[in-house]
């Protein structure tokens, strides 16, 4: 008798989390919709020249190699190992920036805090929290050599 009450309480507590993302996924593709309504209210025109407006004048990452190098502030680069264009940029911060540290989360894009959003929210909180302590490290210079294999980073 204890078991099945027990399992009718696990039962309980399942239906009751099959409900909840039921809702969450009701609302997700209400907020979806809406989305893109609205999207599709804007002119293709103006999202273009917005576009060339705003993107084509912002600098490279590789032109702000010298401004990265003088950070001092902690610093944490986060990537998804499926995000490809932020793969390569993410190194070149953490190679650059000696108060960073690089994650790559797997199996994400580049919306890692919606791909994992309870591993993006830890991380996050074990960044905060090591930065408020002032544990947070400046990397020794020394870590950063050429290689251990004799090859040479692209």
């Amino acid at each position: 008798m204890a078991n099945t009450l027990q399992l009718h309480k696990r039962l309980a507590a399942l239906a009751a989390k099959i409900e909840d993302r039921q809702e969450e996924l009701a609302e997700f593709k209400s907020a979806l919709k809406e989305f893109k309504a609205r999207l599709a209210e804007h002119s293709a025109l103006g999202s273009a020249n917005t576009q060339l407006g705003v993107q084509r004048q912002r600098p490279s990452l590789y032109d702000l190699v010298g401004e990265m190098q003088r950070l001092e502030v902690p610093t944490l680069i986060l990537t998804g190992d499926e995000d490809w264009p932020c793969l390569t940029p993410g190194l070149l911060m953490k190679r650059n920036i000696a108060t960073a540290a690089l994650v790559v989360m797997a199996n994400c894009g580049h919306a890692i805090n919606l791909d994992a959003p309870d591993e993006f929210n830890r991380i996050v909180r074990e960044f905060i929290t090591q930065v408020d302590a002032g544990r947070w490290p400046v990397r020794d210079p020394r870590a950063i050599s050429g290689s251990v294999t004799g090859m040479t980073p692209p």
